[in-house]
């Protein structure tokens, strides 16, 4: 059972504050490796900032280290940021858990794979903004299906991902293409 404090009934507050105001954590323990700032400087610079950062009343960064780290490489001048009231061990082991919680979820790799090709077939959009390269898309794709094939060998532009309506139509379209001589691979 865990123990209740006050602090978990009080609100948060979100609002813009000023980048050059927010301090890295000094105790944070999660490490951000150049190729995590960059999907992290890649997505806020396609997407822009979707979630707030969350801050104590110090403005210290509990949870969105990498996300400051990121804006400060953009030169962005303000992020929005949700103060919280936790402090002390409450405020750490909010910023452990909030990352830690990530951690544990597990990725649908069929699915992860079919909405990565599909992406990188999409002209609207750079599908590396995403985070994975075209070399990690082939690797979950060689995966899903059980193949042990070259990922240098692999060409997403000659990729073709079809969904069907049904198992049925899956078998038809399956059936037509190995006529056609085609490599042919069923995800489900």
């Amino acid at each position: 059972m865990s123990k209740k404090t006050t602090s978990q009934n009080e609100p948060t507050k979100k609002t813009m504050l000023r980048v050059a105001d927010l301090v890295h954590d000094p105790a944070n323990v999660r490490k951000h490796s150049d190729r995590n700032i960059e999907a992290i400087k890649s997505s806020l610079a396609r997407f822009g900032q979707q979630k707030p950062i969350v801050v104590n009343g110090d403005n210290v960064v509990l949870a969105g280290n990498g996300t400051l780290m990121a804006c400060k490489s953009l030169g962005w001048d303000n992020l929005w940021v949700e103060i919280t009231p936790l402090k002390g061990s409450e405020a750490t082991a909010y910023s452990i858990a909030d990352n830690r919680s990530a951690e544990l979820a597990e990725w649908d790799d069929d699915e992860l794979a079919q909405m990565l090709t599909s992406l990188q077939n999409d002209d609207s959009i750079d599908h590396l903004v995403a985070g994975y390269t075209d070399e990690e898309i082939a690797k979950l794709v060689n995966k899903v299906m059980g193949e042990e094939t070259d990922p240098a060998e692999f060409n997403p532009e000659y990729l073709v991902l079809i969904t069907c309506s049904d198992e049925e139509q899956q078998s038809k379209v399956f059936q037509m293409c190995q006529d056609q001589n085609l490599e042919v691979k069923l995800l489900s």
